[in-house]
């Protein structure tokens, strides 16, 4: 038997605690900020990538991080994405 789907609320606390981990960043992140405020460079952006890839098992693009600029926006996409793809 297969998992339950990722919902918005469990994929936005997955990006917020690994982009607070990859980034450094001392205090907790606003998800309605644009990520480019934390210093998002395009290395952090294809590591999570990856590591979404491993946990949404779907292909995804780095640029998705520059196309949805914060968190909220991007949580969104990729429970849409994920509902597209099943």
């Amino acid at each position: 038997m297969s998992s339950p789907a990722p919902t918005t609320d469990s994929i936005r606390a997955w990006l917020l605690a690994r982009l607070r981990e990859r980034l450094g960043a001392k205090t907790p992140l606003d998800a309605d900020r644009p990520l480019a405020d934390y210093g998002l460079d395009s290395l952090a952006a294809i590591a999570i990538t990856a590591d979404l890839e491993d946990w949404l098992e779907v292909e995804l693009e780095p640029t998705m991080f520059f196309d949805y600029p914060s968190i909220d926006e991007l949580a969104r996409f990729l429970k849409d994405e994920l509902e597209s793809t099943a």
